[in-house]
């Protein structure tokens, strides 16, 4: 079953695509160890249980909507809001979409669109969004149904870097036959594919357990001491 990536969906189960996983692999892992032989099943299988993994730590912020599944994007996340120029794929908005100069080409790529229109059909809906343009002043997702031109829009911006490349090293380390351990009890272990993972469904997890790579990227977002929040 694919991935869901879409960022603040109610079912996400990765922070990153296995399209982006296997580029990311291919420009930064000198030694890819078992992920270059995975299928891509126990690739995907891996993402699932690294995202996993790393929701499990004691991350210092809050999520950014009640309703999402995981952790990431936070309530810091990037957020634009507009009205009009809305069709089932694209927002073209140059008033919005053109005014910062931080909003560079793709800046709002592997983000989110949500459909804020209370009186809409499509009032609350979430699309991925697969590319964004600065000089044309347009945002491109995937399809969302019963759109009207007038509705009201928010992007919410991708989930950071560090969280998806962290994942990414997670993954690694899991195919590669290691474990995270948790610090309570109530272990619990899950076949990936020709792989074993072990994680604690009801308790965080020992950053240090972690590979050094992801700690790396993940630092700046954990509490080191304290309760989950």
């Amino acid at each position: 079953m694919a991935l869901t990536t879409t960022p603040c969906h109610p079912d996400a189960d990765s922070y990153i695509s296995l399209t982006e996983a296997d580029a990311y692999v291919t420009n930064n892992s000198f030694s890819p160890g078992a992920w270059s032989t995975a299928t891509n099943a126990n690739k995907e299988l891996a993402l699932r249980a690294a995202t996993k993994t790393i929701d499990k730590l004691r991350i210092k912020s809050s999520f950014l909507y009640s309703t999402q599944q995981l952790k990431f994007p936070q309530k810091t996340a990037e957020q634009l809001s507009g009205t009009g120029g809305f069709t089932t794929t694209v927002i073209t908005d140059t008033a919005n979409l053109q005014k910062k100069q931080e909003y560079p080409e793709d800046w709002w790529k592997y983000g989110a669109v949500r459909n804020t229109t209370e009186t809409s059909t499509a009032y609350w809906q979430l699309s991925e969004v697969s590319a964004s343009s600065f000089a044309n002043g347009t945002v491109t997702f995937a399809t969302m149904t019963g759109v009207s031109s007038s509705d009201e829009w928010t992007l919410i911006g991708k989930v950071p870097d560090d969280i998806r490349w962290a994942t990414v090293e997670v993954a690694m380390w899991i195919l590669d036959g290691k474990n995270v351990q948790a610090n309570t009890a109530g272990v619990k272990s899950e076949k990936i594919g020709d792989y074993a993972v072990t994680y604690n469904s009801g308790s965080s997890y020992n950053f240090v357990d972690l590979p050094e790579s992801a700690r790396d990227y993940l630092m700046s977002y954990v509490k080191l001491t304290g309760n989950i929040t």
